[in-house]
């Protein structure tokens, strides 16, 4: 079992999930965090992606050396902002999410580590590489963009973890998204979108929408 050390402060991180404060922390891509009151800079120049708990901010990102060489970590900074931690990472992180109480995150070959007391430890956790998890309540669904047109052929797909089903989904920047109990997914041909609404328990198709416009808001769109 991996094992990834921390660097820096040897405090024993409690994540707890039950009590939240009620503002929320912001983040910012040159690895700055703020609140209401004040702004403090994390060791990330670089960051992507991020995961708000109650006890705090976990960010996922790089640190930049002298010669301009990318090292992926994950830094956290409590909630009050007065204690940060990092952890240097084997691979770049994809996401970082939350499910069943437990926070973890999904590198970019598909391996999922989850937080125990202040390490990363490997998970039963397997996703694809390149997933994006969409989902995470009472199952975890995840899906894969598209690939480029010129970079390869093959489609995306979401899937589910724990119901074991798999859908194609032909997307690339604007992901797909579970509304009232429903995945939809979009499939793009060409200048027509269709979007199908897809039942999260079985992977069965629901409906299918044809959409004539762009929709920044699939959530808003009336089956």
């Amino acid at each position: 079992m991996k094992n990834l050390k921390t660097l820096l402060l040897p405090l024993l991180l409690s994540i707890s999930l039950v009590a939240c404060g009620s503002d929320r922390l912001k983040w910012n891509y040159d690895g700055t965090v703020s609140s209401e009151e004040r702004v403090i800079k994390t060791s990330l120049q670089n960051a992507y992606t991020a995961q708000e708990t109650p006890s705090g901010l976990f960010l996922g990102g790089f640190k930049i050396d002298d010669q301009g060489i990318n090292y992926p970590y994950i830094a956290y900074v409590s909630r009050d902002l007065s204690q940060q931690q990092e952890w240097p990472m084997d691979d770049m992180v994809s996401q970082i999410f939350v499910f069943d109480d437990q926070v973890y995150v999904v590198l970019s070959e598909g391996e999922a580590l989850s937080l125990q007391g202040a390490e990363w430890n490997s998970s039963d956790l397997k996703f694809k590489p390149d997933s994006i998890v969409v989902w995470s309540d009472k199952d975890i669904i995840a899906c894969t963009p598209s690939p480029l047109p010129k970079a390869s052929t093959g489609q995306g797909s979401c899937y589910s973890l724990f119901n074991r089903w798999k859908v194609s989904a032909n997307w690339q920047t604007q992901k797909p998204i579970v509304c009232e109990g429903y995945l939809l997914v979009p499939d793009r041909h060409g200048s027509e979108m269709v979007l199908r609404q897809i039942d999260i328990t079985n992977g069965d198709v629901v409906k299918n929408k044809t959409l004539k416009k762009e929709v920044s808001d699939w959530c808003s769109v009336d089956f």
